[in-house]
């Protein structure tokens, strides 16, 4: 993975070298080790960092994690800087890190509370830190090498960290993707079983609808006859108000113009009309009698209907037996003949190896044939004919 170089002009690599500066400065700077360095300068030993400096090396670390964390917000950087921070940090190690330094006056005074002038320190030349500038700057840039070494390996990280976090969420979408196909296809199946059977219910409902159109037909046919009969009726009973009319103005001329006779006229009248009523009664009796009997006719015929309605459904239901039946029987036929075309096929087997026997039989049996004519000719000079004598 290619990383991102460091930038030793960033704001965070000058933070971090001004830091360390100005740590190195009140380092070299601090009026304790000004004044050690005058005394051993007077004595003529090389001046040495002092071991009680005000700054200890766990403050040092702590301020380089905050910039650090401040400007990367990555836990394990803290512990790299802790390392990186280490040449400098050495140079303000407390006195009880330096095994070979003498007792330290001011270490005394802050232990005791009184200063001790009888005695100095003694430093070892093998432990005194950097002073020339030459070697400032070659540890400032090892520290660079160190700090753009530590920007790779963070940035590599970071860089794994996110294409990790990639090929999660690609697996993550992958896997949703494959199980909405899942879903859509089983979504698919179940369209096309619903679809057959709306197409199944659909071809029964038109078929239930023409046997009802018939019906309504028949309903129809026998309703219109009901109504021309009635019309019929209506009529006769038109005429017959027509010929009571007629009546009654004859029987009002008859009675204007014979008043003299009036009663044997309304004798006779009364009883020809007495006769008129009874056969206009009977007639109505008639009439009633064919409205009670239509009406009759009526409720037959919805009966008929409805018996027919009930046949027809059952004969519905007879045929939907039969044709499970006749599924069963086809399903059954298919098996026998699974089962004859198997037999079948065996047999052809068995046939075609009693063949082959038999070919392998007429084989041995005319080399047997030809052996012994051999053995004949060997034993006897003379080979046997078809029936078995010898020639």
């Amino acid at each position: 993975m290619q990383t991102k170089p460091f930038d030793v002009s960033s704001d965070f690599s000058k933070e971090l070298m001004r830091k360390y500066k100005r740590l190195l400065r009140e380092e070299t700077c601090s009026p304790a080790r000004q004044h050690i360095v005058d005394d051993e300068s007077a004595s003529g030993r090389i001046p040495r960092s002092l071991s009680n400096d005000r700054r200890s090396s766990n403050e040092l670390t702590q301020e380089l994690q905050s910039l650090v964390a401040s400007e990367v917000d990555v836990q394990p950087v803290a512990r790299d800087i802790e390392h990186i921070g280490t040449p400098f940090l050495q140079l303000s190690s407390p006195l009880r890190e330096r095994r070979k330094a003498s007792f330290d006056p001011l270490y005394t005074e802050q232990k005791t509370g009184k200063p001790d002038t009888g005695r100095r320190i003694m430093f070892d030349r093998t432990e005194q830190g950097p002073t020339s500038r030459e070697e400032l700057y070659s540890v400032e840039n090892s520290t660079t090498d160190i700090l753009k070494a530590e920007h790779a390996s963070i940035v590599r990280a970071l860089k794994q960290r996110a294409q990790e976090q990639i090929m999660q969420a690609h697996k993550e979408r992958d896997m949703a993707i494959n199980e909405a196909r899942e879903s859509s296809l089983t979504y698919m199946q179940k369209i096309d079983q619903l679809e057959s059977l709306l197409m199944a219910k659909d071809n029964a409902i038109k078929n239930l609808q023409g046997d009802m159109s018939q019906l309504k037909d028949l309903y129809d046919a026998r309703q219109q006859s009901m109504i021309d009969r009635q019309v019929v009726l209506e009529q006769e009973n038109a005429r017959l108000k027509d010929e009571i009319r007629s009546i009654n103005t004859r029987i009002d001329q008859i009675k204007d113009h014979e008043r003299a006779t009036l009663e044997e006229r309304v004798k006779l009248a009364t009883d020809a009309n007495l006769v008129k009523i009874e056969s206009l009664e009977n007639k109505l009796r008639l009439a009633e009698r064919t409205v009670s009997s239509l009406e009759k006719d009526k409720l037959a015929i919805l009966q008929e209907t409805a018996k027919d309605v009930t046949e027809m459904n059952k004969c519905h239901e007879e045929l939907k037996d039969r044709y499970s039946e006749l599924a069963l029987a086809c399903k059954k036929l298919k098996q026998r003949m699974i089962i004859a075309t198997s037999e079948r096929n065996a047999l052809k087997e068995e046939n075609e190896a009693l063949l082959d026997e038999l070919s392998g039989l007429r084989e041995r049996n005319e080399n047997l044939s030809k052996e012994l004519i051999r053995a004949d000719r060997l034993v006897f000079g003379k080979p046997r004919n078809s029936s078995g004598v010898r020639i």
